[in-house]
């Protein structure tokens, strides 16, 4: 979840503060939009790297481990999965293993990469 700070200066003036909510509830419409992606890797160069080229296309979250990716996926709906194959303690293959059907079905498309 995202927050937004802003401060007004009192009095508030209403028209200032009702643009800049329509500005933001805006944006968030237009991310609505955007297919999402899940980037799991336990690089952080590459999650960074990846987040960086495809940010402003596409709705992303980040998982730094498997277990993280699965959190993710059980609460949010992703198009697609970029995952790195091998990972420690959870590795590609066994994260794919551990979710559930449900998920799956919903998932449109996979990619592992090897290193």
């Amino acid at each position: 979840m995202q927050y937004i700070t802003e401060t007004f200066i009192r009095p508030v003036d209403l028209d200032v503060m009702i643009k800049r909510i329509q500005k933001e509830s805006d944006a968030l419409a237009k991310q609505e939009d955007f297919k999402t992606i899940l980037l799991v890797d336990d690089d952080p160069t590459a999650l960074r790297s990846m987040k960086n080229l495809l940010s402003s296309k596409y709705k992303i979250f980040v998982a730094n481990s498997g277990l993280n990716a699965i959190t993710i996926m059980a609460k949010n709906h992703v198009d697609l999965i970029l995952l790195d194959y091998e990972m420690p303690v959870l590795d590609g293959p066994k994260v794919l293993e551990m979710l559930p059907k449900e998920i799956m079905e919903n998932i449109d498309e996979f990619f592992a990469k090897n290193k």
